[in-house]
């Protein structure tokens, strides 16, 4: 138990590189890649922080209630 914690915390997971992918995407204004990859991780893991507040940035405009749910996820970390 000890080590895969260990694991999880000092190498990136799939989920965490993916993250890593969509905010470069993001920052370079591809914003409907970025949302694609960001709703695959959000699909696998819900309460991922970091996925959470990205997505809701891109949404933020056209789905303000989803940005808000979202921001709750990335805000409870």
């Amino acid at each position: 138990q000890q080590i895969r914690q260990w694991l999880k915390t000092h190498i990136p997971s799939d989920l965490d590189n993916g993250v890593v992918a969509a905010e470069h995407l993001f920052t370079n204004g591809q914003w409907a890649d970025a949302q694609s990859i960001l709703e695959k991780v959000l699909a696998a893991e819900p309460r991922h922080p970091q996925a959470a507040f990205i997505l809701a940035k891109i949404i933020l405009f056209e789905q303000p209630e989803k940005a808000e749910a979202l921001l709750h996820i990335a805000l409870s970390e």
